[in-house]
């Protein structure tokens, strides 16, 4: 690899840590709309807090309770694992500047995929191609700024699959642990990930030149690498539901859950039918937005699937990653939730599909660096048409998102201009009674013992009785006289009064 080359990657690699950490401050100042984001932030202050799950008050504890939560023996049991809250908290204890963990999780998953398109065959400058691809991917560009988990899974995914990939070329069990060990952590972090990351493993390995002891001896370490991380999970489980092999996901709503029939995700909300027509109608609508959300567009594209056909590299892992996950997503309801119920995935892009653009760009990568062999000017030429696809997508969604995000920092603007603290703010419920949603922002404490508590409005008597438990704060009461709107045309009306 030239001079050159390595220090484009440094470059992609200090330009993708800045983008995550400015970036999101810039595009994101309130946090974006999907209200993910505040559940793991307030997971991150409750490990960092010392506690897996946030304790909720003895009385009236329905008036404080967070989006996605179920109140349980006392305290709120959030739908997501702690893993990806872990690696937010680690931020916080870090020095340096805030939204620190957001550089880290982009530096490391530009670090897996350079490991995992060396595994693949690729050279030296088709994996400068690949990497630079992905940085420049809209997805990868949005989903960085935000603290969303999917870049936390795809680099433990990425790690784990390059970690296996490498043991079995060195014949060197300590890789098998390394990438057992990842891909426990996958699991732990998003468990159906994880299992699919499983199935792309098991392809892969199975396909590969190796000889088949060499998998199962892998295949061995790797179990043991991932006891550690399957151990920490079911103990998780246990603690905060009572059982080990019951997860938080599905403790508010059972029937947010793989495979047809009707799905909710909260026992506030109306059923949806998800059935065959409604999983190939969202299988075929994500799949289109893979190919404008990849770096380089429909180009990208057709050169990956050049490089495939030609076999220029190890193709196995890919061709399985492209198969197993969209299949494999085509039974979760969300896929269609996000694509044609709420509007997640046309202004955030296709984020469950995420997996498949390291996958695409490795492929693009080789295909442009056969394409450049033989055609050096045409080479440059798709150059030119793939960085103008990618900013044709990701120029109107990054102004998309700062539309969006004015309501939010008008709502932030006029908390801190009305408001002195120590105060107790009554919040409207908006989209059913819980708090962080659509003002994921807005979050409590822990311990509730933060310059503003935030409260469910309810009726008067049980607001009075909430004030009672705070009589040294002054209380507010946050009004929508037009409601509540995450589009960008939405211009919010908001009244922030005192209660005497």
């Amino acid at each position: 690899m030239t001079s050159g080359s390595r220090w484009l990657i440094a470059a992609l690699f200090v330009g993708s840590a800045v983008w995550a950490a400015v970036g999101s401050s810039w595009i994101f100042p309130q946090l974006s709309a999907n209200s993910d984001e505040g559940i793991y932030l307030l997971q991150a202050d409750t490990l960092l807090d010392g506690d897996l799950t946030p304790a909720a008050p003895a009385t009236h504890a329905e008036a404080f309770v967070p989006w996605f939560a179920a109140i349980e023996d006392g305290h709120y049991v959030l739908k997501y694992t702690p893993v990806h809250a872990a690696v937010v908290a680690s931020g916080d204890l870090l020095p340096g500047p805030d939204r620190l963990a957001l550089g880290v999780i982009a530096v490391a998953q530009l670090g897996a995929l350079a490991a995992l398109a060396a595994e693949l065959g690729l050279t030296g400058r088709a994996r400068v191609a690949a990497l630079a691809l992905f940085a420049l991917s809209p997805l990868v560009l949005q989903l960085e700024i935000t603290y969303l988990p999917y870049g936390t899974s795809l680099a433990l995914g990425m790690a784990a699959l390059a970690s296996v990939l490498r043991g079995l070329r060195l014949r060197a069990l300590g890789w098998g642990l390394v990438g057992g060990f990842a891909w426990g952590l996958a699991l732990f972090a998003r468990p159906y990930d994880g299992v699919l990351l499983l199935a792309v493993i098991a392809a892969s390995a199975w396909s590969g030149p190796a000889d088949r002891r060499d998998v199962v001896r892998t295949a061995a370490a790797g179990a043991l690498g991932a006891a550690v991380p399957l151990a920490a999970f079911l103990a998780f489980n246990a603690a905060v539901t009572g059982d080990a092999f019951q997860l938080p996901f599905n403790l508010l709503e059972p029937a947010d859950r793989l495979g047809f029939g009707d799905r909710r995700a909260l026992p506030s909300d109306a059923f949806i039918e998800f059935g065959p027509a409604e999983s190939i109608a969202a299988l075929g609508r994500n799949l289109l937005l893979v190919v404008t959300w990849t770096g380089g567009g429909l180009v990208a594209i057709a050169l990956a699937g050049w490089a495939l056909v030609q076999r220029r590299f190890r193709t196995a892992p890919v061709v399985a990653m492209l198969i197993i996950w969209p299949l494999g997503y085509a039974l979760f309801w969300g896929s269609y939730l996000t694509a044609f119920v709420w509007d997640g995935a046309l202004f955030l892009g296709p984020y469950y599909y995420l997996p498949l653009i390291p996958m695409l760009c490795i492929a693009a990568a080789a295909g442009w660096e056969e394409l450049q062999r033989f055609h050096p000017r045409t080479s440059a030429g798709a150059l030119v048409a793939m960085a103008a696809l990618s900013l044709f997508t990701l120029l109107p969604a990054l102004r998309d998102q700062i539309d969006r995000s004015s309501q939010r920092e008008e709502m932030a603007e006029a908390l801190a201009t009305n408001i002195d603290t120590p105060a107790l703010v009554f919040l409207p419920p908006v989209y059913g009674a819980y708090l962080q949603n659509p003002f994921s922002f807005l979050r409590n404490t822990p311990d509730l013992d933060g310059p503003i508590v935030y409260a469910l409005a309810g009726n008067d008597a049980r607001d009075a009785q909430v004030m009672n438990m705070f009589p040294e704060r002054s209380p507010f009461r946050v009004r929508l006289p037009r409601g509540w709107s995450d589009q960008p045309e939405f211009e919010p009306l908001i009244e922030i009064e005192p209660i005497t």
